[in-house]
């Protein structure tokens, strides 16, 4: 079995964050591109991406059953490395497709075999929110701080 976490560190020199730390901030509202966490009572149910990551939430409310949702920002090639990474460490029950296969855009070893570093990564915003959020309230964290 592949360890997501080591192939995170090893592409980008950072750890994945952890599940309490995407929960715990949960909390604001989101603006940008990239992959994204639906939580539900404290658990990743959905880990997805996009390219506008407010529209595809909103779309979500309609299909899926979340209270809260947080998001990592990303663009291009990182998003299906980087959502697959999530999905297959987390296995997020939403994600399983038929016969409950977890279903994610690259396979464990294809991950393993990226070569590329994700340099952008270092530089990552995380951006959150919860249903009970102020209007208009906005907050971006840099994950350097998180450390």
């Amino acid at each position: 079995m592949i360890d997501m976490q080591a192939e995170h560190r090893r592409l980008t020199g950072e750890d994945m964050l952890s599940e309490a730390e995407i929960v715990s901030r949960a909390q604001h509202r989101l603006i940008f591109s990239g992959v994204y966490f639906l939580i539900k009572n404290d658990r990743i149910v959905y880990v997805g991406q996009a390219q506008d990551v407010d529209l595809r939430i909103e779309q979500h409310r309609q299909d899926k059953d979340f209270d809260s949702f947080t998001y990592v920002q990303a663009f291009g090639g990182q998003l299906d490395v980087l959502e697959s990474m999530y999905i297959h460490h987390y296995q997020p029950e939403l994600n399983a497709g038929r016969g409950s296969k977890i279903v994610a855009p690259l396979r464990p070893d294809a991950i393993a075999g990226t070569r590329k570093p994700l340099k952008a990564l270092s530089g990552l915003t995380l951006v959150s929110e919860r249903e009970k959020r102020k209007p208009n309230e906005e907050m971006v964290l840099n994950l350097d701080a998180i450390k």
